[in-house]
């Protein structure tokens, strides 16, 4: 059901090769209790038989959008991007594929940022779980401890935002590949836009138990790291006790990822 009088959310939704997870995902969007939401999925040419689901969904609901790419896509920025350009609403919410959104998620940030207009983009608390939901922990976080911690302010899937601030701070960066995420989140909050962490769980987050590719993972951290030392010097928290030792772990971890690589050849 859709109710114009209500202010337009766009949610997009990154998909490549989830086909195990993807319709609860959507199912998720679908049983909001907020009446005015159109969902963009982007894949990045899947072949595990997600785009049969997405076909299946879009032929069922108008309210649901399809991009394909006509070729493998790696880097998530890239077909972000594509859902925040094709995004009509007033706010925009990012959804992954594999997470499930509570029902009350989009009406909360919602309402928050229309009662908050100095407040630019509003995430919230999860619950993260494996492969069993019942089994989920409630995570709290804020954003001053956040960004204490040098992590990000707030977690991508629990995003949304007021549309209109991408044409001031931009979209994602593709070239940070795999920590494209951190970069523009510290962009945006560098820039100046305002962040708010609603302290209530509103997404279950999964957590992912198969292993990420040694070369990957060497790529990602590298990433991370710049962007830690970049945005600790423009914040001027780069000598901070947590940050420089958020640093130092990300080194650590680096090291004996290019251990394991150099074991491995």
């Amino acid at each position: 059901m859709k109710n114009n009088r209500l202010p337009e959310v766009t949610v997009v939704m990154n998909n490549y090769n989830n086909a195990k997870y993807i319709s609860d995902a959507i199912q998720s969007i679908l049983n909001q209790d907020y009446e005015n939401i159109s969902l963009i999925i982007i894949d990045a040419y899947s072949n595990d038989g997600s785009r049969e689901i997405i076909n299946d969904y879009t032929s069922k609901y108008k309210s649901i959008k399809k991009i394909y790419t006509d070729y493998y896509i790696p880097y998530p920025a890239i077909t972000y991007n594509l859902g925040f350009m094709n995004a009509s609403g007033k706010y925009i919410a990012i959804a992954d594929p594999d997470d499930i959104s509570l029902s009350n998620r989009i009406s909360k940030q919602v309402s928050f940022l229309e009662n908050n207009n100095s407040v630019h983009i509003a995430g919230s608390d999860c619950f993260e779980f494996y492969d069993k939901i019942e089994n989920k922990i409630p995570i709290y976080s804020s954003i001053s401890e956040n960004l204490k911690n040098a992590a990000p302010l707030v977690r991508n899937p629990t995003i949304m935002l007021r549309r209109e601030i991408l044409s001031k701070h931009g979209l994602f960066n593709w070239k940070c590949e795999y920590a494209a995420d951190y970069e523009w989140i510290y962009r945006m909050f560098y820039q100046g836009a305002k962040f708010h962490l609603i302290s209530e769980q509103l997404l279950l987050y999964r957590k992912s138990q198969t292993n990420v590719s040694h070369s990957k993972a060497i790529n990602q951290s590298f990433k991370l790291l710049k962007f830690k030392i970049i945005f600790g010097i423009k914040t001027k928290r780069i000598f901070k006790f947590f940050w420089l030792k958020s640093i130092i772990d990300t080194i650590i971890y680096l090291i004996i990822l290019l251990i394991k690589k150099f074991i491995k050849s």
